[in-house]
Parts: structure tokens; sequence; C-alpha cells
């Protein structure tokens, strides 16, 4: 992943690229519109006793895309990270509370970097639910120690990911440790998530609404050079 990255940095970031970004990993600002309004009409899915995915039809994952990643969007981004990007993956889920006995909790709620992606692959959070008893997403900025074992809601040094669909994170996961916390039992964690990867110009993948349900791609940054794209706004 570091070679991919050089060879982004080469040839995709803004050559003028001087924030401070890289230094945390994480960004937050207020989007112009509420994006719960757009899984009103989603599937649900449950996949386990820990996991629901919402599912969007074709044409309404088109629409949500371009509302999220308007020119206004595309500007705050490019001026945070100095890259334009592709939107790889998407994916509309809810995290439910599950027992900590159960043999699987150390897996899904296990603080952990993205490795096998480059380090200037974004991922971007829209949580739509989510406050301290939904157990957020918990961002550690870059170089800090690495994330305890147990999730602890009182960390310093890191920023909890929460919202009510009006705010955008942007986190680099490669290189800060993450982890999603346990939701309390009468509650929940709701979020949109979707990977970027560096590009020419600001598209996504024509296939996103096949996937819903698969896992990402490892090694995106490479394999989305095969997938037919379509340009954003």
């Amino acid at each position: 992943s570091r070679l991919t990255g050089l060879l982004e940095d080469i040839l995709y970031k803004n050559k003028k690229y001087h924030e401070s970004f890289n230094k945390s990993g994480i960004f937050k600002f207020e989007m112009a519109f509420n994006a719960n309004s757009f899984i009103e009409n989603a599937k649900k899915i449950r996949m386990d006793e820990s996991l629901s995915i919402y599912c969007l039809k074709e044409e309404d994952i088109k629409k949500l895309i371009n509302k999220v990643f308007d020119k206004k969007t595309q500007s705050l981004i490019f001026k945070k990270t100095g890259f334009r990007y592709s939107v790889d993956y998407m994916r509309i889920y809810e995290n439910h509370h599950i027992c900590e006995t159960n043999q699987r909790f150390k897996i899904i709620r296990e603080a952990h970097y993205d490795k096998s992606f480059s380090r200037n692959m974004l991922k971007i959070f829209i949580p739509l639910n989510v406050d301290l008893n939904s157990g957020p997403l918990k961002v550690s900025f870059i170089n800090s120690p690495n994330l305890s074992k147990k999730y602890d809601d009182n960390s310093t040094n890191c920023s909890h990911v929460m919202g009510s669909g009006d705010l955008i994170y942007g986190v680099l996961p490669n290189l800060c440790w993450h982890q999603e916390g346990n939701p309390k039992v009468d509650s929940s964690a709701k979020q949109i998530m979707f990977q970027l990867n560096p590009s020419n110009r600001w598209e996504f993948r024509e296939d996103l609404y096949l996937r819903q349900l698969k896992t990402e791609n490892k090694f995106s940054s490479f394999s989305s050079f095969f997938f037919k794209k379509l340009h954003i706004n």
C-alpha cells in the first residue's frame, strides 16, 4: 500500500496541497441536507444479530452520491486532502447490540487499521442516528497510541463519529486505528459509509448497487481501474 500511495501522490495529488489533515487523519463538516431521507424506502436486510444492511435501488444510489458529493463537498474534500476521488464502495448499515460472550464479538468490535488499502484511501461516514449510547465508531488520530482492546468512551486523542444525518466525516483508515463500539441493548448505530480512492476526476463505480451486500474489495486502488465509472455531477 505504500507504493500505491506514492504513485497516487504523483498521479493525482494537487501539487499545491499544504493542509494539515494528514496530522490527524479525520475531518468533519456539516451538510446542507439530512441523509436520513434517502433510506426511508430502503430495503432492510438483517445479516446476523449484530448487523443490518439497507439496500437502495440503483437510481437512488446515484441520487445519493450526487447529493452527498456535490460541488461544495467536492471542494471541501479536495482542500482537505489534495485529491479528487472515485467512490468504489458504499454501504448503509446498522450495528446492533451483541453479547460480549459471543465468539464473534472480538472480531467485529476490535480496534484495527484497514491494512490492505492505500494510505490515501478515504472513508466517508454519515452517521444517521448515532450518539454515545450507540457505540459510535471511534477513530484514533494518526500516531496516537494503539487503541485499547476494550472500547472506552473517554479515550483521548481520538474522535467519535456521531450525528443525526447532517454531518459528514472523513477518515484515513489505513493510518488511523478505529473501532466500532457495542450499542446498548435498546440502541443501535446506523450510518452510511463510502470508500473513496484517488482519481483524476470525481466519479463512482457503476455497479455499486450490485455490491451492497458484499464486502469491500482489498487493494481497491488497483482493482477499481477495471470497472466502468460514471462522472459525479
